[in-house]
């Protein structure tokens, strides 16, 4: 009885196994099946994007997380001129003009860390050894730790967009040519009739003195007079030495003599000299600076000059009371010098064009003061030559600051030091840099 329990018992185990392989077996037929057609719907997609990629206009391609390219498709050679085999497993920076790899790579890195899409321009080397402006897009496949690539070629509209920035900007060299020649014959026109008519007044007043057998002259006339002309004499010189020092300066004919100075004293010197030189106007100029002596290589005649230029033209657009200091001070390894005033200001659109060559803020010709616009010009070619820099800060109505500073050097082999011009010195050129400002 209990053997044929059992052995029905097993039979039926045996049929539950046959079930369960067959319907293991019946599972694994239908996951391979539905595999299979995965793989090949998976084949058929790969073929596509790989057909769309290679008829693509762009550059498209892949890069390992060494940036060399692993996979590309035909815009390399249909834009830039390298077949295939000629960027297989090369590195992608090696096909970009070098000033613009560095800012590719920190495009990359930044793109790597964030997982976002990076869009950077770069100058991209040509097989013919030209160049063309290619913009690139990327973003990094962390999974997979590749970086995936597309560039768009826009050289023409980058040549197009430089053509126009390059006409704009030749329409406003043209514009301020036009202005400064107008503004240069008035500057020229204006001292030579001054001295013309002095010098007719003083030729009346001669004549007249003979004819009365010497008397009737007044000396104090003809001192006047003798004032006058020197001072307009003075403003001639002065346009005539900056137009003459923009031209050497743009030739490269100017050269600087380096001699170790104390700056400190030089630029306290000349502040100082023009505080006298103001003393009959409401202008106070003061001098502030917590170092006592500071040696450093430099052009005095130079430093003398943008000093004077910095002042003269503070000077020019004061107002009725008007206060301006001079500090220096050091930072990293550079003196600066600023001068600051609290006069009528600068308007920010006409910031950035004040030491540009032709440029001048006021050009109406009833203006307060004369003046070339050229005294800014000469003050950045100097501070420039001497590896330096200058800018300025402003605000409409309240004043201006002129910055400029120089690196601290030394002539190890010079032993004597200058401090500064003459005094005598000193009021000549301040008697030239002022001649064009009316009021004192």
């Amino acid at each position: 009885m209990f053997n044929i329990f059992d052995q029905l018992n097993d039979q039926l185990l045996i049929t539950d196994q046959v079930a369960k392989t067959q319907f293991c077996n019946a599972q694994k037929s239908i996951v391979h099946q539905h595999s299979s057609e995965k793989l090949k719907r998976y084949q058929a997609l790969e073929q596509e994007l790989q057909t769309f990629l290679s008829i693509a206009t762009d550059i498209h391609a892949i890069l390992n997380e060494h940036l060399e390219i692993i996979s590309c498709n035909n815009g390399f050679q249909n834009i830039l001129g390298w077949e295939e085999s000629e960027v297989l497993k090369k590195n992608y920076v090696e096909f970009i003009d070098y000033p613009d790899a560095v800012q590719i790579i920190t495009a990359i890195n930044e793109c790597k860390a964030s997982g976002q899409v990076a869009t950077d321009i770069a100058k991209c080397k040509c097989k013919d050894g030209k160049y063309k402006w290619i913009e690139w897009r990327g973003k990094y496949i962390a999974n997979k730790k590749i970086h995936l690539l597309t560039g768009r070629d826009i050289t023409l509209q980058k040549e197009q967009e430089e053509e126009r920035l390059a006409k704009r900007e030749a329409e406003e060299l043209e514009m301020l040519k036009d202005e400064f020649l107008i503004n240069m014959s008035h500057e020229l026109k204006t001292p030579l009739n001054v001295i013309y008519m002095t010098l007719q007044l003083e030729s009346e007043e001669i004549k007249s003195a003979l004819e009365k057998n010497g008397q009737g002259i007044e000396l104090n006339i003809l001192k006047r007079h003798d004032k006058i002309i020197q001072r307009n004499v003075y403003r001639l010189l002065r346009l005539i030495r900056n137009l003459t020092e923009i031209a050497k300066l743009e030739s490269d004919e100017y050269r600087l003599n380096f001699t170790n100075c104390d700056i400190v004293s030089i630029v306290r010197q000349i502040s100082l000299a023009v505080a006298d030189h103001m003393q009959s106007t409401k202008v106070k100029i003061t001098f502030d600076t917590d170092i006592q002596e500071l040696i450093t290589a430099c052009d005095p005649s130079a430093i003398e000059q943008i000093m004077l230029n910095l002042l003269s033209n503070t000077i020019k657009y004061r107002k009725d009371e008007s206060k301006v200091r001079v500090s220096l001070t050091v930072k990293d390894n550079k003196v600066r010098v600023t001068v600051k005033d609290n006069g009528i200001g600068i308007p920010k659109t006409e910031l950035e064009y004040i030491f540009k060559r032709f440029a001048k803020i006021d050009t109406s010709l009833n203006r307060k003061c004369e003046g070339s616009g050229t005294g800014l010009t000469v003050s950045k070619y100097l501070v420039e030559l001497h590896e330096g820099s200058i800018w300025a800060k402003s605000q409409l109505n309240k004043g201006s600051s002129f910055i400029f500073e120089i690196p601290i050097v030394q002539i190890s082999d010079e032993k004597d030091i200058y401090y500064g011009s003459t005094s005598q010195q000193i009021e000549e050129k301040c008697n030239i840099e002022f001649s064009d400002i009316y009021d004192i």
